[in-house]
């Protein structure tokens, strides 16, 4: 709707992932002429539309990492800011205290400054579980992982052993496929449990998310609710070029 001129104005998607916007570039058919990617120089990720820069002319889809969402700023009067947080990347989530807040002001002289566009969904956090339940359930999860690795660690055929710790998809272990070593990373559950209270708070519910912009006096215009799931972006893997 955007490209077709159905919707007025330049669009700034700010999402903090290269694979979100190598999807939309490649499903929506966007091309070098209609789109702008902005995205860190030393992500060696290479996407189908070329690299630019916020002094870069205007185009009327350009998504933005997080590489711009503080200290860059756009020109653009007709520009339009959507924030999107995608469940299936934590990543994606913005802090409403602090990166909301720093990109609603990233686009200086915009007519439509200081209205937001915040697309979002519920993530895997979003649970009537407290805190202390997820982190018990963590904990399981720790143990069991702990258990399959002891077990294979018994295996004598060392390339078997890597085999199958890479297949059983582990959380707090990684697999080098290339040295053969399966290490602990338990610092992935101290993150977990970080993700776990911020998101718990801000995007497990409306009501949350609510409480979190009238504290941060960010004023709600409207809610748009989509339960149909009309159009999906297919989830299959779209590989993005490396160099």
């Amino acid at each position: 709707r955007i490209i077709n001129g159905e919707l007025g104005g330049n669009y700034y998607f700010f999402v903090n992932s290269p694979r979100f916007m190598n999807k939309m570039i490649t499903n929506c058919h966007l091309t070098d002429d209609n789109c702008r990617v902005i995205y860190s120089d030393s992500n060696e990720t290479k996407l189908r539309i070329k690299r630019g820069k916020p002094s870069d002319a205007p185009k009327k889809i350009n998504f933005i990492t997080s590489c711009a969402f503080e200290g860059c700023d756009f020109y653009d009067e007709n520009g339009k800011i959507v924030i999107v947080s995608d469940s299936s990347r934590s990543n994606t989530l913005v802090d409403i205290s602090t990166q909301f807040l720093q990109i609603a002001g990233r686009i200086r002289n915009s007519k439509y400054r200081g209205h937001i566009v915040h697309v979002l969904s519920t993530t895997r956090y979003s649970n009537k579980s407290s805190y202390e339940d997820f982190k018990k359930m963590m904990e399981e999860n720790i143990q069991e992982e702990k258990l399959l690795i002891e077990d294979l660690e018994n295996m004598k055929v060392l390339d078997h052993k890597i085999q199958l710790a890479a297949k059983a998809d582990l959380k707090f272990y990684q697999i080098d496929k290339e040295a053969k070593t399966i290490t602990a990373d338990f610092n992935r559950c101290k993150i977990d449990l970080y993700n776990y209270r911020i998101l718990n708070s801000d995007y497990s519910s409306m009501t949350h998310l609510r409480k979190q912009y009238e504290k941060n006096n960010i004023k709600i215009e409207s809610w748009t609710f989509n339960t149909a799931n009309p159009e999906l972006i297919p989830m299959d893997d779209i590989t993005c070029f490396a160099d």
